[in-house]
C-alpha cells in the first residue's frame, strides 16, 4: 500500500480531509460528519444517508411510545 492510498483510504473512512494546496489533516471530532470541507463525497453521502435513517428511526420510536400508550390504557375485555 502506498502513502497516497493510505490517506485515500483514511479520507474514504472519515478519518482526515484533504485541502487542495494545504495538506491532508486529521478531523475534527468535534464537527458533525460530512460537514467538512475537503471531506470525501462518499463519506458526505454515506453520513446524510445515515442523518436520514436516524430520523426515521427517532420517528418511529415515537410512534410506537404512543402505541404502547394506547394499547397500555385500554382495558382489558370481561371473560
Amino acid at each position: 500500500m502506498t502513502v497516497q492510498s493510505a490517506f485515500g483510504q483514511l479520507r474514504d473512512e472519515g478519518l482526515v480531509l484533504t485541502q487542495q494546496g494545504r495538506g491532508t489533516f486529521v478531523r475534527d471530532p468535534a464537527v458533525p460528519l460530512g460537514t467538512e470541507p475537503g471531506g470525501s463525497p462518499a463519506f458526505s453521502a454515506l453520513a446524510a444517508e445515515l442523518s436520514t435513517i436516524h430520523d426515521a428511526l427517532h420517528l418511529l420510536g415515537e410512534r410506537l411510545d404512543r402505541l404502547e400508550r394506547l394499547v397500555g390504557s385500554e382495558t382489558p375485555p370481561s371473560p
